[in-house]
């Protein structure tokens, strides 16, 4: 009987064995569909990060080099911000820094859907939704609108400073390994990161598109 026993236990730890080490390969190395999912489990800059913006939000003024004076943000108990700044500057460029601290992957899942990309995250499903905004050109209209915009205008100032503020988070969410559970989980997206994120950056027309 011990024998009979011993085989079995043997054959259990050999298939755990292997089950652990297919873990482990398709985390580091993805399986199909599956991307690579080692970055995201890191431990300082992965997915368990996600869980600080579950903290209590704390009124808090912003010192950056961008801005022209210090700006203040107060927070209701609901998350609602209230800004108090100084110049039009600062306003416009607090509202895209906090824009991209709390919304970033509605944002960019919005440029994605803009220009007819959601199908290269969610799939098939999403093609419908892709062929209606190649069909409509609403990617091309919103750059086509950006260009025809007098850089002296007062809006197109407007946007500029509303993309600077959300390029600051963006980056400084790239320096803390903070960036969004989107980012950390998808590797095949994390690989394409920094041009997918200079494409939110440098897109400031699809910025004006979501303003009108």
């Amino acid at each position: 009987m011990k024998q009979p026993r011993l085989v079995l236990r043997i054959i259990h730890f050999l298939v755990s064995l292997v089950v652990a080490l297919g873990i482990l390969y398709v985390s580091a190395f993805g399986a199909g569909p599956l991307p690579p999912l080692g970055s995201a489990l890191n431990v300082g800059k992965g997915v368990w990060t996600s869980a600080s913006d579950a903290r209590p939000l704390q009124n808090e003024t912003l010192h950056f080099q961008e801005l022209q004076q210090p700006v203040t943000v107060l927070f209701e108990q609901s998350g609602t911000a209230h800004i108090q700044a100084a110049t039009d500057h600062d306003l416009f460029w607090t509202i895209g820094y906090l824009h991209a601290r709390f919304r970033l992957t509605q944002m960019d899942l919005e440029r994605r859907q803009g220009e007819g990309q959601l199908s290269e995250i969610l799939g098939m499903q999403a093609l419908d939704s892709d062929r209606g905004s190649n069909f409509y050109g609403l990617a091309r209209t919103a750059q086509a609108e950006w260009q025809t915009l007098p850089p002296n205008s007062p809006l197109h100032q407007v946007l500029l400073d509303y993309a600077q503020g959300v390029n600051a988070r963006i980056t400084e969410d790239e320096q803390n390994g903070a960036l969004p559970f989107l980012f950390k989980v998808l590797e095949a997206v994390r690989k394409g990161l920094g041009s997918q994120l200079e494409r939110i950056k440098l897109s400031r027309e699809m910025w004006y598109n979501r303003s009108r």
